[in-house]
């Protein structure tokens, strides 16, 4: 068993437990091991060693010898036949002679094998969806055999609910493909060989057949058939259901798989489902790199043996690019920069934008903050990358640029009526920045925490009547903020742990 593809194989025995193992999967030798292994948690000792005993085989308190084993491992075989057996327990464990088993046992029971009695549902890399003879199964291949049947069936049998293919799956498929098409029906007739056709009808085109449609087009079809039609075919909820899909990114726009990805995200997070996906795609790796609720296996290879490492860190991924020649040039991590003065500023930002878009927006993924330090604006230009001279181009870093600027402004003159000007650098950023297409801010106060809520405020300070603070006028002169003049941007993380965040 060689590479990423190897990984979705073990997957699918793992689950499906094939006995005996089909020869494809045996090695010269003959022998075919499968070990799980976990980490004892808290949870895990607690149900075994209890904190009201003590004594008997275990001298003192029985939770407190189990907490020495939080942390420890403990593997099972998992025979192709019967019930998976304890292969290795701490040496702690072990010490305790004929309860060792017993108690190693009951804490392997604590989280029991997740994989049995799940469905397995893959996507080959080589797929495809064509024209196909009426039968009456509803199998779907890996490859995409039977894809064409099987909604032709959804859409014809009075048994089967055909809303999950002329509503459903076209609605995630147009939510999928966003402003880049547009498709007002999905329908499956029989063309004049008497084998049967997919048809999508786009705005201004007609009738559009599948199989003589582009390869992305099929791709994200079979995906939307994975997840509306087959829970139906193998009655199995998606929670109780893996996705194993190989090599997603072929033939797809790097903004359709993106929006392919955010699609599999979110159905993660409503339904529960798992999702194994191999790719060699950097765009992946770099969404995927950015999410807590996801995990990169890097599978390398010296010629004899696959090694599987899991990716934990910036530098483990940047070896998986390294390893696929994706240079850094070769794609852009975020879709834009927002340049800063300074830390506190990304974090107010950051923040505004959460809350702005309903949690929609993500740094890393949809912008990036980037700090060019306050007075070193001076060095920065915003005019294109072939133009520039001698300063920094703005440009020529990320395409895509805003820049926010505090105007510094203040009263001047014994009235205060007189603002003194924004200078020059920051006009001439603004006047630059803008000229190529880009957004620039400058504040209309004097500084980014003038735009702080004067609720927000009087909560952090545990002042109900504070006084509103004029634009113009450092917060960091109001009593209780002092402190915070340097750094400022500890203000903004004390700020982000208030409640009353974000509502203002």
């Amino acid at each position: 068993m060689l590479g990423k593809s190897a990984l979705i194989d073990l997957l699918s025995i793992a689950i499906e437990r094939p006995n005996p193992l089909p020869p494809e999967y045996v090695k010269a030798d003959g022998e075919f091991k499968m070990f799980s292994g976990r980490e004892l948690d808290e949870d895990a000792i607690r149900s075994v060693f209890l904190e009201e005993e003590t004594g008997g085989y275990i001298r003192g308190n029985h939770f407190a010898f189990g907490k020495t084993l939080i942390g420890e491992k403990i593997i099972r075989h998992l025979p192709l036949g019967g019930q998976a057996m304890l292969q290795h327990y701490p040496d702690g464990l072990k010490r305790l002679g004929s309860h060792a088993d017993v108690l190693a046992n009951q804490l392997c029971a604590q989280k029991p094998e997740i994989l049995r009695g799940l469905a397995l549902r893959k996507i080959s890399a080589e797929r495809d969806v064509v024209a196909e003879t009426n039968t009456n199964s509803l199998s779907l291949q890996p490859n995409g055999d039977g894809a064409t049947n099987l909604v032709q069936r959804f859409l014809t049998k009075a048994n089967l609910n055909s809303d999950l293919v002329s509503v459903d799956l076209l609605s995630d498929l147009n939510e999928i493909y966003l402003s880049d098409n547009v498709f007002g029906q999905i329908l499956c007739q029989e063309i004049s060989s008497g084998e049967w056709e997919i048809f999508l009808k786009e705005r201004h085109k007609g009738l559009i057949p599948v199989s003589q449609s582009g390869s992305g087009l099929k791709t994200i079809i079979l995906v939307l058939i994975h997840m509306h039609l087959l829970p139906i075919v193998d009655q199995k909820a998606l929670d109780q259901t893996v996705f194993a899909f190989e090599e997603l990114e072929n033939n797809l726009h790097p903004s359709l798989l993106r929006r392919l990805l955010q699609y599999l995200a979110r159905k993660q997070e409503e339904l529960g489902c798992t999702f194994v996906l191999t790719t060699h795609s950097g765009v992946m790796i770099d969404w995927f790199s950015r999410r807590d609720d996801a995990q990169i296996i890097h599978v390398t290879h010296d010629g004899k043996n696959a090694v599987c490492r899991n990716s934990a860190s910036y530098m483990d991924n940047k070896r998986i690019l390294d390893d696929l020649d994706i240079r850094a040039s070769d794609i852009l991590q975020s879709n834009g920069i927002i340049w800063v003065e300074g830390p506190s500023d990304r974090i107010y930002l950051k923040r505004w934008i959460e809350i702005w878009s309903d949690g929609q927006l993500l740094e890393g993924t949809h912008y990036q903050c980037m700090p060019y330090g306050g007075r070193l604006l001076n060095h920065f230009e915003g005019l294109p990358p072939d133009e520039v001279k001698k300063g920094i181009a703005i440009l020529g870093i990320n395409r895509n640029a805003a820049v926010v600027i505090d105007s510094d402004k203040k009263r001047v003159g014994k009235s205060g009526r007189i603002f003194s000007k924004i200078n020059d650098t920051k006009c001439r950023i603004r006047d630059e920045v803008k000229r190529v297409g880009g957004f620039v801010w400058i504040t209309e106060g004097k500084e980014i925490e003038n735009y702080i809520s004067i609720e927000t405020l009087r909560q952090f300070l545990g002042k109900p009547k504070l006084e509103p603070i004029d634009k113009l006028t450092p917060i960091f002169d109001t009593a209780g903020l002092t402190k915070f003049r340097k750094p400022k941007a500890d203000l903004a993380v004390e700020l982000g742990k208030e409640k009353s965040w974000a509502n203002t």
